[in-house]
């Protein structure tokens, strides 16, 4: 990947939602996240990360690829949408 002029071409965030139940804390987190993403100036910009998780062991023996917690949603996994 090369740059784009001065701008750089990638930037990659990676970001682990928290999985408190305060909503101040998941709030600040999300404006967090959405400065970083605005005040960056790369040409494309990629978000990971877990954002739905919910920990817990797996309830079914199906989909063993998929980990072990990997099958179910949290209450924040529309927020990002």
């Amino acid at each position: 990947m090369r740059r784009c002029g001065p701008t750089p071409a990638l930037t990659i965030f990676v970001a682990y939602a928290p999985t408190s139940s305060y909503e101040e804390e998941v709030e600040t987190f999300y404006m967090d996240l959405e400065t970083f993403y605005r005040e960056d100036h790369a040409f494309y910009k990629v978000i990971t990360g877990d954002f739905n998780a919910k920990v817990g062991p797996r309830r079914t023996p199906e989909k063993l690829h998929i980990g072990t917690h990997g099958l179910q949603w949290n209450d924040q996994r529309k927020r990002l949408s």
